[in-house]
């Protein structure tokens, strides 16, 4: 392993998969933690968070997609771009960053509050309801986080917000080059049937 390079930052000794700081590259790795004891939000999870200022989530939940190079930055100090903004069909005033890449999704309560829709607190049940013409939708905690499923709210209208060079990043590049290699294989075959 000495003589192994990570690609991602360009140490010897250990392969990109397995570089230690790609921890650091979560954009919400301020604001939780992983570990035991610690509550991992799940794909379909959106958080209610009051120190965001901006919405940003997957575009499973987005509609009527248009583009705009945005930024922002997360807690950790690290800037983040997306290249897409979307309507949330549940609040159609609120405009949402796409980031299919990010770990959660989340919404930012005071921008909720900025396009009138009320938020209360029950007290009881320890949870937040947000109030919309669609319908109350209800971020209940879990862990130390306040939490909504919206699988409900799944639209069919996702888009893929990642240039092929983003996605190739993802794997080791002896794989992307035996993909390319199937392609032209595939196209040199005259695209045959399964």
């Amino acid at each position: 392993m000495t003589r192994v390079q990570c690609f991602h930052c360009q140490n010897f000794g250990h392969f990109a998969r397995d570089c230690p700081s790609r921890e650091n590259d979560n954009p919400l790795n301020a604001m939780t933690m992983n570990g035991k004891g610690y509550y991992q939000p799940q794909w379909f999870e959106v958080g209610l968070d009051t120190l965001s200022q901006f919405n940003v989530l997957h575009s499973r939940f987005l509609e009527d997609f248009r583009p705009g190079d945005l930024s922002f930055k997360c807690l950790g100090n690290q800037t983040r771009s997306t290249s897409y903004m979307g309507t949330l069909p549940l609040i159609p005033e609120l405009v949402c960053q796409v980031c299919d890449d990010c770990a959660a999704s989340v919404l930012s309560f005071s921008q909720i509050k900025k396009v009138g829709v009320k938020i209360t607190f029950d007290s009881v049940k320890d949870s937040s309801i947000v109030h919309t013409r669609n319908g109350d939708v209800e971020f209940a905690q879990r862990g130390d986080l306040y939490l909504a499923d919206f699988r409900s709210h799944l639209t069919n209208r996702a888009i893929n917000a990642m240039t092929t060079k983003e996605r190739e990043e993802l794997f080791e590049k002896a794989v992307v080059k035996r993909a390319q290699e199937a392609g032209i294989f595939i196209k040199n075959a005259g695209y045959p049937s399964e």
